[in-house]
């Protein structure tokens, strides 16, 4: 048989390139997990030419200014100019190529990327249950098509067609972490393999009904469980699957597990034999970090109250950091580590947590925060006591006329940023104790997906 090459053509794609924004800027590479504003960094420090939207490539003359610009970013986003040898380019005119995470065919290379390529493990897992022993070039195309219609055509969201343009490094991939599943019998001949099936859905759907049950906020599905492909065996009836409560749900679909009728497979692309590992949520309720408030702070580095939107919430082990991603809009918090980057929340997560762990109910953002902030900036009396009043919580020194001094220098958009983030402190530190700790372990296992109601999956990758 064929080696899979020599049956591969790569279709030539004419795509729009994304341009690198500040919020684009702000995110690691997909594929390597490299922050892009380091990347940038090592780009202009090598004097490396960088990719324009329009196309074409430019080469940053002014190094020094550059690198002090991205430092003083990471303190305070903002829009970038860096002076070229084409003159001043704006960040945004940059393009997010591949060395970004951008581009097509790398690991996040966008969603309909992503379809194929888990659609195409799917597949691979099913074409070695059935053919098993065999090196990479034995699952060529005719293989994988094979193995595609074997699986059950509607257990997988891409077509044949689509998952048979598959990059090759996402190719060897699929075949690793297969062969890795097959030696700890994690997976087996009996089983379908599903991507995006009616069988997902429905596993989600009876998820949110157990949240519901327990009289929770349900926790979105790669939150809850991550699986990409759920391995689901021939002839089971989900409905076997206890939504009484999440616990009850959670506790099921690990017996489920132990016994290999349902797998839920969290997938990274890798690069060879060598296949990272990890079964989360296999006791229940799961064991998560704990986390112990060390500090909380309005300010960002050397600067004030005023110097920064943002603010941050440290712990021993990770720092929360608080922030809009765009002018105005709502805050999200995301999770920073010693060495890399965490998940996000959304501002609608952090007030269930807050009223679940204490009680306390914040505002929503749009006509609540907003409202409020659009109030302060045309001087409402109420508005701007009731703001002072929760940042003389942190700052008991500074009189009413001084803060509303420096209140009448920012607009709207500003205030309802700081705002968010002045409510969400004031109202963690007012909780206080064990109430405090409880709220931010739980949005610091929320953005990493390890929450105390996760469900039972494995992930294979980094």
């Amino acid at each position: 048989m064929n080696s899979f090459k020599s049956f591969k053509v790569q279709p030539i794609l004419i795509k729009e390139v994304s341009g690198l924004s500040a919020t684009e800027l702000d995110k690691p590479n997909g594929q390597t997990g490299e922050h892009r504003l380091d990347i940038l960094k090592k780009l202009i420090k090598g004097k490396t030419p960088l990719e324009l939207k329009k196309g074409g490539t430019t080469v940053v003359t002014d190094i020094e200014d550059a690198l002090a610009k991205l430092d003083v970013f990471l303190k305070q986003p903002s829009n970038l100019v860096f002076q070229t040898k084409d003159g001043p380019i704006k960040l945004t005119q940059l393009a997010k190529s591949k060395v970004f995470g951008g581009g097509v065919g790398g690991a996040g290379a966008g969603t309909a990327d992503t379809e194929r390529n888990e659609s195409h493990n799917a597949c691979m897992m099913k074409a070695m249950v059935d053919n098993p022993g065999h090196d990479l070039s034995y699952y060529d195309d005719e293989v994988i098509a094979q193995a595609y219609k074997d699986n059950g055509t509607s257990n997988v969201s891409a077509n044949t067609d689509k998952i048979l343009e598959t990059p090759e490094n996402w190719w060897a991939s699929s075949y690793y972490i297969t062969k890795y599943l097959i030696s700890k019998k994690l997976i087996h001949k009996n089983m379908e393999f599903h991507r995006g099936s009616k069988e997902m859905i429905k596993i989600y759907a009876m998820k949110n009904l157990a949240f519901k049950n327990s009289g929770f906020a349900p926790l979105k599905d790669d939150k809850w469980n991550p699986g990409d492909v759920w391995a689901i065996q021939k002839g089971f009836n989900l409905d076997k699957l206890n939504t009484m409560s999440i616990h009850g749900f959670n506790k099921s679909l690990i017996s489920a597990f132990l016994k290999r009728e349902i797998v839920g497979i969290s997938l990274k692309m890798v690069k060879g034999e060598s296949v990272p590992f990890s079964l989360n949520n296999i006791k229940q309720p799961p064991e998560v970090m704990l986390h112990k408030i060390a500090s909380m702070s309005l300010e960002s580095g050397r600067g004030s109250f005023w110097s920064s939107k943002s603010a941050s919430i440290k712990t021993t082990q990770v720092e929360l950091t608080m922030k809009d991603n765009t002018p105005g809009g709502t805050i999200k918090a995301e999770v920073k580590g010693k060495t890399s980057r965490g998940g996000g929340i959304s501002w609608g997560v952090m007030m269930d947590i807050v009223k679940h762990e204490a009680g306390k109910k914040l505002p929503k953002h749009t006509g609540g925060i907003t409202k409020s902030a659009k109030n302060i900036a045309m001087g409402k009396p109420k508005d701007v006591k009731a703001m002072y009043k929760m940042f003389n919580e942190f700052y008991k020194n500074v009189r009413y006329e001084a803060f509303v001094a420096d209140l009448e220098e920012k607009d709207w958009q500003w205030i309802s940023a700081k705002l968010a983030s002045l409510t969400l402190l004031y109202t963690i530190n007012k909780a206080g104790g064990k109430k405090a700790n409880a709220i931010v372990t739980r949005m610091i296992n929320y953005a990493g997906s390890t929450t105390a109601e996760g469900g039972v999956y494995v992930k294979l990758g980094k």
